[in-house]
Parts: structure tokens; C-alpha cells; sequence
């Protein structure tokens, strides 16, 4: 319980003044002994003891009363998950707000968001802090401190907003304390609204014991007071993403393949249907597949559409619209380049040969290097590198590392020799082989998306005739694109920036695989060389609240639905002269989970914590004025000790009446 008059406590004593009055009254009557009066103390011994039990309980009502009339004018704060023990009102609140996208999931009654929901039961709290603390609100976007002069402009705030980034839990708390040490504000108490999602509070982080070490070193006191709203799981939730965009730009056609991983709370028999906008102009599709998760593939024929321009995906509007719009953005082709580092003398004129462009009439053959330089403006031109060699020093490791974030595609490949360097913490392991009779066959692939996709017309490639007789295994990679039948990559992924960078555990050589027969490698390398001409065209793909400095530094203009928003925190298609930009939701906002009561409890250590687990909206604040409790106690003790100090009832003496 907090106190937003807290010296009126030291009054406190004053509820002993009763007793005082009573001991001193009981001085003035100093007992004689007498005789005679011994028989009628024994005779009436019994009724003596009630007196005592009467006189005892009136005491104890009127120093109630006291002690209920000193806490009333003390203006006590109490109830919700901001009930704490005695404790005077903080010199700072801190309003630490989460605005992820999975905020925006309306609560169980439909009412408003999460988010919404939190803001409302802060604003009514904090209003009683008005007169007393100084309100600091640091929101998830921009992690920034800022002062509050009225609780209830929390709810309008622009920094309340909604957005479609993912927040961080511990460097809103590291904002915290860096503003608490700057000002050397005095006792401090941290309201923290989130719905626990495991990815915005990274639980695993080594921030954490920094942190609780760093406030606990603090001169003064830090409470934590935690609303941990609901984890809805009962309503329909249609999350839409965007897996992968490919590019399939020939000479006799333009479009785009698209993956989009949809994900259900629910099964539903019903068809979905999907909006799809392209440069403004909308149509509709159908989705007939009622499977709680799938990835579903969808092309686009840009057809006589400009040579740059943008669009999107949609589904209709449910518990959490943040979740249900993708933006993508197309530009102008480029020209194809890709480059060869090997000194294979088998492998190495082989992938020349299929990183050529054949758009060209002639078709371009790509460069064959023994090495290469770091100069990036050695491959300035360059869609793809295929790199055959030892994984690259540190210098040579950052250029390829830019390449792939500018857009381009770099495929390693198993190098000649054993090497421990690693690239992107991605290594090259030993070298297994299999029996000629018995070689490794790849068994799983993504069919859908990837370079090792299904045509359009639904044919795949042909991995039951590929045989590998050598691979060289692989450690620390992110994702499989495919694997052989006992589980170990044949091609592995990672994604870096707007490109990637793949590794093939096995090299188009007869005494390694089929693979040189050309029906694999061929395609796998061409979509390959066709997905790094992003590098070429002046389009970007951003994760919101994760933009480079640099792209936030253009002027922007918004070409979406999504009006007035900002570039850093809003989903959505900008442009800048001929820059274009896709900005869509952080996909940590799609990872399920909550983190249990005793995971979150266990992040702040020894620091006094105080959590509620927010079931449903609430007309009540989270700590509201408890005056009223007290004044009704106080009323209710006079009353009492009243209704004892009657004199009792005379009785009349019947017996004698009868006589």
C-alpha cells in the first residue's frame, strides 16, 4: 500500500492517546480498602469481569478509529497488481509500454487491444502520482524517456501508438536506469504493460544479471510492478507472412513467385480469401486448403506493368489486424553477373558454365577466378559468387558479407582442403564418403520456396537420380533448404540483409556426385543468380523497427493504405525518387509462447517484484485512492465503541411486587 500523503504516518502514535487518557483517568481514583465492602466485591465478582471485557473492547474501538482517522489523511493508494506494502509515493514512475505488433491482439472480450487495455489502467493509476512523482514513459519503439505532465495524455500519446516493430524488454529497462542515474532521482517504482511474449523479452539474454546487478547497486529503492496481460488462444487469428519473394525475369516473361506461411488458430472449413493489390489495383483470391499452418506459393504475372512498383497481401481483418498484411516491392531488371572462385579444375569451369546469363543473345559466361579481391568495386556488377576456396580471412569475410547484404547470393561450396575458419559462425566439417554402391540420397527438400522450388507447372527437380558419393558436413547453420536421408544438409541457408548466403555440401564432380549431369545444378544456380539481381535494382526490404540509419535518413513518402505513419515503426511501401521500400511487421511478433510467471520472476532476481496476470479488461485502475475504506472503518468503530458506552437496561424487582 502506498501513501500519497506519507508524513501524516508519523502521527501514527497518536492512536495510543485512548489508552493514555484511559491510564491516567484510572490515576485519579486511587482504591481504599473497606471491610465492609469485601462481602459485595465477592458477591459480585462475575459481573466485575464483564466490565473489565466491555471497558477493554471500548478502548480498543476508539483507538481503531484513531489509527483508521491518521491512515484516511495519509490518502492511502491500493488493489491491482500495484498493491505493495507500506511504502511512501516514488519520487519517479517509470511507464514502460509495450507496442509490439502482438499487443494490437484484442483482449477476450473484444473490448480494445492489449495494448489499449494496459494505457487505460496506467493512465487511471497513475493519475493519483500526479501531484507527487514525476511520470517518465519509455515505449518499445523508440526506448526514449519521456516526461509526462497528466497521466490521462498517456492515452493519446503519439509514442502509445500502435506499431508493427518487436519490442525489447531489456533496453526499455536499461533506459530506465540510465535516466534514473543521469537525474539522480530519488526512489523509483517501473510499471512494465506486456503480454510476455518470449521473443521481446529475450530471457536468455546476458543483459539481464547486468541489468538487476545495476539497479540493485542504486542508492535508492526500485520496485518493478508488472501487468502481464493475457495469452489469448481462444479467438481466430489468421497471422499472414511472407516467407520468400523470387524473381523470375526472362526475356518472354516478368513475374514474381511468392511464399506466404499463413497460420491459424483454428481449423476452418471455409475458404480463405486473399487481396492482393499490385501497383493499386486490387483482385481477389482464394485460399481452399484448411490446414492450421501451410505455406502457400502464389506467382504474379507483372505483364505490362511498370518496370518498378509495389504491392501487397491481405486477409480479412480479426483478433489482431497487425498480423494480417504483407508489402513486397519489385524494380527494374538488371543485368546478371555472377563469378567463380575455385581452383578446381573439374568443378570450377562446370559452375561457370551455369552461372552464365543466358537472356543474353549471346549468353554472358561468368568470370573463373583462382582468388579475389576485397575491393568491392571489383564486383560491382556481380549478382552471384560461387566460392570454391578455403571460407575467406576476416578482411575478405566483411566484403562478402556487404555483398549479401546489399542483395547478392554467395553459395559456397566444399573447398579443396580442410580449414578451421568460419564464415557468418557457419563451418566446414569432415569430408564422408559413401559406398559406390550405396551413395547419399537426398531425401527432403522445400518444394514451395527456394531455389529448389517446383516449377509453376508443378514438376520438381529430379533428386531421385542424383547420387553423391562425397560430402563435407557443416556446423552452425541456420536453415535447411535440403537434407540427405540420415538428416545431414545438402544445402543449407542463412539470410544476410536483403541477400543470402547458401552452402552446398557436395561439388559437380564424378568422383563426388551426378551432380554435373546438369539437372540440378543448373536451375539451383540460374534461380540463385536471378534472386541476387536484387543487389541491382533500387528496392529495399526492411524489417520494421530494424531500418539501417541510412535508409531512415530519405525522405520517404508512404504509397500504401497505412497514411502518416512512420517509416521506422510502420509496415508499409515508401519511396524516394526511384527508391522503393517494403517495410513489414518484426517476425519475432509471430513466435507463440508466454513466458511462465516463474521465468519472468527469475529475470529480476532480488528486485522487489510485483506481478499480475492481467485475465480481461477491468473498470477498475490498477491502484486507485483506498480513503473511503478507511473513513467507513472509522465511522463504523465509533459506532461500536457507542453502542457499548449505553448503560445497561435497569431491572425492576418483580419478586417484591409479588409479595
Amino acid at each position: 500500500m502506498t501513501f500519497l500523503q506519507p508524513l501524516i504516518l508519523y502521527g501514527l502514535p497518536l492512536a495510543l492517546l485512548p489508552v493514555i487518557i484511559h491510564l491516567l483517568n484510572r490515576l485519579r481514583h486511587r482504591p481504599q480498602p473497606w471491610g465492609a465492602m469485601q462481602f459485595l466485591l465477592a458477591a459480585s465478582r462475575s459481573s466485575v469481569n464483564q466490565a473489565k471485557l466491555k471497558q477493554f473492547l471500548i478502548l480498543l474501538f476508539r483507538t481503531l478509529a484513531v489509527l483508521a482517522l491518521i491512515v484516511f489523511l495519509a490518502r492511502p493508494l491500493s488493489g491491482g497488481y500495484l498493491g505493495w506494502a507500506v511504502s511512501t509515493a516514488p519520487d519517479v514512475v517509470f511507464l514502460l509500454v509495450d507496442r509490439s505488433a502482438s499487443m494490437e491482439h484484442r483482449s477476450s472480450s473484444g473490448v480494445g487491444s492489449k495494448r489499449e487495455e494496459v494505457l487505460k489502467l496506467m493512465a487511471e493509476t497513475a493519475t493519483g502520482f500526479e501531484e507527487t512523482s514525476h511520470l517518465i514513459l519509455i515505449d518499445s519503439a523508440t526506448r526514449q524517456a519521456q516526461r509526462l505532465q497528466r497521466a490521462e495524455s498517456l492515452l493519446e500519446h503519439p509514442l502509445s501508438t500502435p506499431t508493427d516493430a518487436a519490442a525489447d524488454i531489456p533496453a526499455m529497462l536499461q533506459s530506465a536506469l540510465s535516466w534514473l542515474v543521469e537525474n539522480q532521482a530519488g526512489n523509483a517504482e517501473i510499471w512494465i504493460g506486456s503480454d510476455l511474449q518470449p521473443s521481446n523479452w529475450m530471457a536468455d539474454d546476458e543483459r539481464w544479471p547486468s541489468l538487476v546487478e545495476k539497479f540493485q547497486a542504486l542508492p535508492q529503492s526500485v520496485r518493478i510492478r508488472l501487468l502481464a496481460m493475457e495469452e489469448t488462444t481462444d479467438q481466430n487469428d489468421t497471422s499472414l507472412s511472407l516467407h520468400e519473394q523470387s524473381r523470375r525475369f526472362l526475356s518472354s516473361e516478368r513475374a514474381m513467385v511468392f511464399s506466404l506461411d499463413i497460420d491459424r488458430s483454428e481449423s476452418f472449413t471455409d475458404s480463405l480469401p486473399i487481396e492482393l493489390v499490385l501497383d493499386g489495383v486490387s483482385s481477389e483470391l482464394q485460399l481452399d486448403s484448411n490446414e492450421a499452418k501451410q505455406r502457400w506459393r502464389h506467382r504474379v504475372d507483372l505483364g505490362g506493368q511498370e518496370v518498378s512498383g509495389w504491392g501487397s497481401f491481405s486477409i480479412p481483418s480479426d483478433a489482431n489486424p497487425k498480423n494480417n498484411q504483407i508489402f513486397f516491392v519489385y524494380g527494374e531488371p538488371g543485368d546478371l553477373g555472377g563469378t567463380v572462385v575455385a581452383s578446381d579444375a573439374i568443378a570450377g569451369p562446370i559452375l561457370q558454365f551455369c552461372a552464365g546469363d543466358f537472356q543474353r543473345d549471346p549468353p554472358k559466361m561468368a568470370s573463373l577466378r583462382t582468388s579475389w579481391s576485397a575491393d568491392t568495386r571489383s564486383w560491382e556488377n556481380q549478382t552471384l559468387l560461387l566460392w570454391q576456396e578455403s571460407l575467406p580471412e576476416p578482411e575478405m569475410a566483411e566484403a562478402l558479407e556487404s555483398f549479401a547484404r546489399e542483395g547478392g547470393v554467395v553459395l559456397f561450396l566444399p573447398p579443396p582442403e580442410p580449414g578451421s575458419a568460419s564464415f557468418l559462425d557457419t563451418t566446414w566439417g569432415e569430408i564422408e564418403e559413401a559406398s559406390p554402391t550405396d551413395p547419399f540420397k537426398v531425401a527432403r527438400w522445400d518444394q514451395i520456396s527456394g531455389p529448389l522450388a517446383d516449377t509453376d507447372e508443378g514438376l520438381g527437380l529430379p533428386f531421385d537420380t542424383l547420387d553423391t558419393y562425397r560430402r563435407r558436413t557443416l556446423a552452425g547453420y541456420e536453415s535447411v533448404v535440403a537434407s540427405f536421408q540420415d538428416g545431414s544438409p545438402f544445402l543449407a541457408r542463412k539470410t544476410v540483409g536483403q541477400g543470402a548466403v547458401y552452402f552446398l555440401a557436395t561439388l559437380p564432380r564424378p568422383d563426388w556426385s551426378t551432380l554435373a549431369d546438369g539437372t540440378i545444378i543448373v536451375p539451383l544456380i540460374q534461380r540463385l543468380l536471378q534472386d541476387g539481381a536484387r543487389r541491382q535494382e533500387k528496392i529495399t526490404y526492411a524489417v520494421s523497427g530494424e531500418l539501417d540509419p541510412q535508409i531512415e535518413g530519405k525522405s520517404w513518402r508512404t504509397l500504401s493504405a497505412t497514411e502518416g505513419g512512420d517509416v521506422r515503426w510502420t509496415a508499409g511501401v515508401y519511396r524516394d525518387g526511384d527508391r522503393w521500400l517494403a517495410v513489414n511487421r518484426s517476425p519475432k511478433e509471430d513466435q507463440p509462447g508466454r513466458l511462465e510467471s516463474e521465468q519472468t520472476q527469475a529475470l529480476f532476481g532480488d528486485l522487489p517484484l510485483a506481478m499480475q496476470e492481467e485475465t480481461g479488461p477491468s473498470d477498475e485502475a490498477l491502484q486507485g485512492e483506498a480513503w473511503r475504506l478507511f473513513l467507513f472503518g472509522m465511522l463504523l468503530f465509533l459506532l461500536t465503541e457507542g453502542f457499548l458506552t449505553l448503560p445497561a437496561p435497569l431491572k425492576t424487582a418483580s419478586a417484591g411486587a409479588a409479595s
